[in-house]
C-alpha cells in the first residue's frame, strides 16, 4: 500500500504496512459522526439517499463506513495491496466515509479495487470542496 506524505495530496507516496496503518476500530463520537454525514452533504455519495431524518427529531441514518479496512481479511489485503491510503492509519477520519446502511454492507462485503478507488476518490472530492472541512489528504 501507498500514502500521499503528509501535508501534500500530489508528492511522491510512500509506502504503507497494513500491519503499522490498521489499528483497532474506534467508535466514532457524535460530532465525527456529524462531521462526516456533513462532509457528503447529508446524501450518500454512491447512492444520493438521505442520511438524515428529521422525522421525530434530527437523527442519523448514516453509517461510518472505512474506506480501507480496518481488520482485512486476507483476501482484502491481498485485493489492496497496491492502492493508496488516506490518513496515519484506519481509523483516521480520511480513511472514513459516511454512507447509507445499505451501500455501506455492499461496500463491505462486496468490495473491489474498482469501488475502494471509487470511495476514495468520493472522499478526497468532498475534503477538497469542502475546504471547512479539510483535515490533510
Amino acid at each position: 500500500m501507498k500514502r500521499y506524505r503528509k501535508g501534500s495530496s500530489l508528492e511522491p507516496l510512500e509506502e504503507v504496512d497494513v500491519l503499522t496503518y490498521c489499528i483497532d476500530r474506534k467508535r466514532p463520537t457524535d460530532n465525527e459522526k456529524l462531521l462526516l454525514t456533513l462532509q457528503v452533504g447529508a446524501l450518500c455519495p454512491l447512492c444520493g439517499s438521505s442520511l438524515i431524518s428529521r422525522k421525530k427529531g434530527i437523527r442519523y441514518l448514516s453509517e461510518i463506513a472505512h474506506i480501507f479496512p480496518c481488520n482485512p481479511t486476507k483476501k482484502e489485503q491481498q485485493l489492496l495491496k497496491d492502492v493508496v491510503v488516506a490518513g496515519n492509519d484506519s481509523e483516521s477520519l480520511e480513511n472514513k466515509i459516511a454512507l447509507c446502511k445499505n451501500c455501506h454492507d455492499n461496500y463491505d462485503y462486496q468490495k473491489t479495487v474498482s469501488e475502494y478507488e471509487n470511495l476514495f476518490n468520493l472522499k478526497r472530492k468532498s475534503l477538497l470542496s469542502n475546504k471547512s472541512w479539510l483535515i490533510g489528504l
